[in-house]
C-alpha cells in the first residue's frame, strides 16, 4: 500500500527511471567512442548499471541528481570492466562491473546528493543529508565504512568457497566448452546472435584464451 506516501513513491519511480535511461544512453555513447560501433548489450548493461547506482538513493535525491548518478554509474561500469580485463579476471557478462563497481558508486551517491527534505519524507529525519546540501562529511564516512565492510564480508565468505571449487576442478567448465560458448554447448544456440566476425565490442569466447585461469 502506498496510501499517504504517494509523492515518495512517485519520486522513487521517476528517479529510478531517469537513472536507468541515463546509464543506458551514456554507456551506449561510451562504447561507441571506444569501438565506433553501437552495442545493444552494452546499452543494456548501462541500464543495469544505472539501476544499481540509484537503488540506495532513489527516495532521497532529486531528478537531476538521478540523471547524474546514472551517468556516473555507466562510467563506473566501464572502468570496472576495463580493470578486470587488465587484471586478467574473467567476467564474461560483466556482472562484477554492474553489481560491484556501479553498486559501490550507488552506495556512495546518497552521501553526496541526499536532499534534507527528501530525507525527512523518506525516513523522518532531515538532520543527516548529502555533502552537497549539508557540507558535512559524516554521511560520506558512514557510506565508506559500509562499502568496506560489505566488500570485506564478501571476500572473506566467498574466497574459501571459490578456492575449494578450484581445487575440485569445478570452478570452470572444460576448455572446449568454454571456447564453444556455454549458450552453444548447453542450449544449442547463441543467446545474442553474435559471431566472431561481428562488430560487437563486448567479451568474446576467444578472448578467454588470454585471460587468467582463476
Amino acid at each position: 500500500m502506498i496510501s499517504g506516501v504517494e509523492g515518495l513513491a512517485a519520486k522513487v519511480a521517476a528517479t529510478t527511471t531517469l537513472a536507468a535511461a541515463a546509464g543506458g544512453l551514456t554507456n551506449l555513447f561510451i562504447h561507441y567512442m571506444l569501438s565506433r560501433t553501437y552495442a545493444v548489450g552494452e546499452m543494456c548493461n548501462g541500464i543495469l548499471a544505472g539501476l544499481v547506482s540509484i537503488t540506495s538513493a532513489c527516495a532521497v535525491v532529486e531528478p537531476w541528481a538521478a540523471v547524474t548518478i546514472g551517468v556516473v554509474g555507466a562510467f563506473a561500469y566501464t572502468g570496472g570492466s576495463k580493470l578486470l580485463v587488465a587484471l586478467e579476471v574473467d567476467d564474461a557478462v560483466n556482472a562484477t562491473p554492474v553489481h560491484y563497481f556501479a553498486g559501490a558508486w550507488g552506495l556512495l551517491a546518497p552521501a553526496l546528493f541526499a536532499r534534507p527534505e527528501n530525507m525527512r519524507v523518506a525516513y523522518g529525519n532531515d538532520d543527516v543529508a548529502g555533502l552537497f546540501y549539508s557540507g558535512q562529511w559524516n554521511m560520506v564516512g558512514c557510506q565508506v565504512v559500509a562499502l568496506l565492510a560489505i566488500t570485506a564480508w564478501v571476500v572473506v565468505l566467498m574466497f574459501p568457497f571459490f578456492t575449494v571449487l578450484k581445487i575440485l576442478g569445478l570452478f570452470r567448465v572444460p576448455e572446449d566448452v568454454e571456447c564453444e560458448g556455454l549458450d552453444e554447448s548447453k542450449h544449442g544456440g547463441s543467446a545474442y546472435g553474435i559471431s566472431l566476425d561481428s562488430p560487437y565490442d563486448g567479451p568474446r569466447d576467444d578472448d578467454l584464451e588470454g585471460q587468467a585461469k582463476l
